[in-house]
């Protein structure tokens, strides 16, 4: 009888596909969420009056450029 390891390297490609797959899929998330935050603030800072802009150093069009930027 001849033993094989076929489906032993079979099982670990199989592994490191998945765990690649992983990693990619949770970096996709992190990107994902790291851009929904940039978001929202940004839509925050449109809803700022000039007087507290102003208390954060930041004018009108300070934040309509950063506003544009969400795209």
């Amino acid at each position: 009888m001849q033993l094989t390891t076929r489906p032993a390297v079979a099982s670990e490609n199989l592994v490191f596909a998945l765990s690649r797959f992983r990693r990619r899929a949770l970096e996709a998330l992190i990107a994902f969420e790291e851009r929904s935050g940039r978001r929202r603030q940004r839509r925050a800072l449109l809803r700022l009056d000039e007087r507290t802009l102003g208390d954060l150093g930041l004018s009108a069009a300070d934040v309509e450029r950063e506003a544009s930027r969400d795209t």
